[in-house]
């Protein structure tokens, strides 16, 4: 090769380039690898083939893509290659796309193939894809793959494109973004979100935003960021990153923006309707709050913010809440955690109800509202009938302003609820008193060893042998042994759970009891009683 080489560089120049002209790009790349002399000879020449064969499509079967931009990138990035060529083996189904091959290239990270187009010189921010999409820096990222996008950085790639419908200010991270929002979840893309923001990227849209808040690192991202030039004053569609990150139960990341903005604690968000009339200005506290992520109200609640009346009935009727699941609060883990989650929020109704002004003029509305609602649910027997909150929200008024909304307390209801409440204190009692006796006797059994128990479940094992498929009876009788053992165990795990549960149970119904005798000493005070 390397003589036939050397006598084709002896032929004139333009007969040479002439010849290229009849040969397919892979032979003309072929061609001028074989000497450095001929390479250069024929650059221009070579330099279309690599562009020629790099964007050249193919059928290729996929294995996973992102729905809203099929003809990017696979959700989540599977392991291997994302996509491979098509055979006529292959039915034709969904899998099937035609793509550039340098498209491929990119998504199956192949970093050698690579720099050997980008060395040929096919521009690293070459947009491959149809219809505008698709530069080879948006593959990579929407891709998840982390290491051809810092493969692109490190051969020039830049950050940011001019396509049509795109801001002047908007980067392919915030693209990123918006194809991700719907597809994966945050955590899996971080990584890739990181590099970019590593090297100066700041992000301008709200969706990318958003996804900061969804990520588990967001603190370090958000400060790599900060140190990179992006404004925590910075709004998005009238939201700053404070609003946005209430809206997601990351007190972390709240406290990492407030480190840098503490005058942001009480800054209302602008909240437009369709419109454009001003609806409701709100705080952080206030989001936090009616989205019901608890942890970002408390966490809000100790920095000093300021909350409102409209803190204050959204949070009451968190804590009402009958059902640990729906109406788009953040819903609970397990159910033995949902006397202790609403306990929770009734403690932040006390804190709330001490910061305002129950006295105020601002104030009427709200607390008719309140108090009708609780009226409303006594008379039902309802245990949204505010007996976990309504002693403490007189309790911070004026004598005059109690006496005001006396009547609004339906007394008579509240002694039959608290009857009622402390009949089901014995019952509660005597059922945990009960599950204790089960679990210890389960417990004994599984120390001492003692498996006479498991005589109580043969007779219907003997009765069911041929479906075990067990011909031997003593062979049956071991299988019984073995089984009821892990009966036990799982017996002795759900007594425990249940145990669990009625215990947080009683806690909760002695605090409601206790709260209804407050409701009703409230009407032996003088100033209640009075015409």
């Amino acid at each position: 090769m390397d003589e036939v080489s050397c006598q084709l560089g002896t032929l004139p120049r333009e007969i040479l380039w002439r010849c290229t002209h009849y040969l397919d790009p892979l032979s003309v790349v072929q061609l001028s690898s074989t000497c450095k002399d001929l390479k250069a000879l024929l650059r221009e020449r070579y330099s279309w083939a690599a562009f020629q064969h790099a964007t050249t499509e193919l059928k290729y079967y996929v294995k996973s893509w992102i729905s809203l931009c099929p003809q990017l990138s696979g959700n989540p990035r599977p392991t291997g290659d994302i996509c491979r060529l098509a055979t006529p083996e292959d039915a034709p189904t969904i899998a099937i796309h035609t793509l550039p091959r340098i498209q491929a290239v990119v998504l199956n990270n192949r970093r050698s193939i690579l720099e050997a187009y980008i060395d040929a010189g096919i521009d690293p921010d070459e947009i491959v894809v149809g219809r505008g999409w698709g530069s080879l820096l948006l593959i990579a990222a929407i891709s998840n793959n982390t290491e051809m996008v810092e493969f692109l950085f490190e051969k020039g790639a830049k950050p940011r494109r001019s396509y049509m419908w795109l801001p002047s200010e908007s980067s392919i991270l915030d693209e990123v973004a918006w194809c991700n929002v719907h597809e994966k979840p945050a955590e899996i893309w971080e990584k890739t979100a990181l590099s970019f923001l590593e090297r100066g990227v700041i992000f301008s849209s709200l969706h990318m935003a958003k996804e900061l808040g969804r990520m588990p690192n967001a603190p370090h991202l958000l400060e790599v960021a900060l140190r990179n030039g992006l404004d925590i004053h910075r709004t998005w569609e009238s939201r700053s990153l404070l609003h946005i990150a209430a809206r997601r139960n990351t007190p972390h990341l709240m406290k990492t923006i407030l480190s840098h903005a503490p005058e942001q604690v009480n800054i209302h968000e602008i909240v437009r309707t369709v419109g454009g009339y001003i609806e409701r200005q709100q705080s952080a506290l206030d989001i936090a709050i009616s989205e019901g992520k608890t942890k970002n109200v408390g966490f809000l609640l100790g920095m000093g913010s300021k909350p409102t009346f409209y803190s204050l009935e959204v949070a009451i009727r968190i804590s009402d809440k009958s059902v640990f699941y729906g109406d788009g609060i953040e819903e609970v883990a397990d159910i033995t955690d949902w006397f202790a989650w609403k306990l929770q929020w009734v403690d932040y109704v006390h804190i709330i109800a001490s910061k305002l002004d129950l006295d105020s003029e601002e104030a009427a509305l709200p607390l008719e509202r309140i108090l009708h609602s609780a009226w409303g649910s006594a008379q039902q027997g309802n245990e949204e009938d505010g007996r976990l909150y309504l002693s403490v929200l007189f309790r911070k008024m004026s004598l005059r302003t109690r006496l005001l909304y006396a009547g609004l307390i339906a007394f008579e209801a509240y002694e039959d609820s608290l009857t009622a409440a402390k009949k089901n204190i014995e019952d509660l009692e005597e059922r945990f008193y009960q599950l204790k006796s089960q679990w210890w006797q389960v417990w004994r059994c599984k120390v001492s060893g003692d498996r006479s128990i498991n005589h109580e479940k043969l007779e219907d094992i003997r009765n069911n042998v041929e479906e075990l498929d067990i011909e031997n009876e003593a062979r049956v009788f071991e299988y019984v042994l073995e089984n009821v053992e892990k009966r036990l165990e799982n017996a002795g795990k759900r007594l425990e759970y249940v145990l669990e549960y009625v215990g947080k149970k009683l806690e909760y119904v002695k605090r409601q009891v206790k709260g209804l005798e407050d409701i009703l000493e409230l009407r032996n005070e003088a100033t209640l009683d009075s015409p």
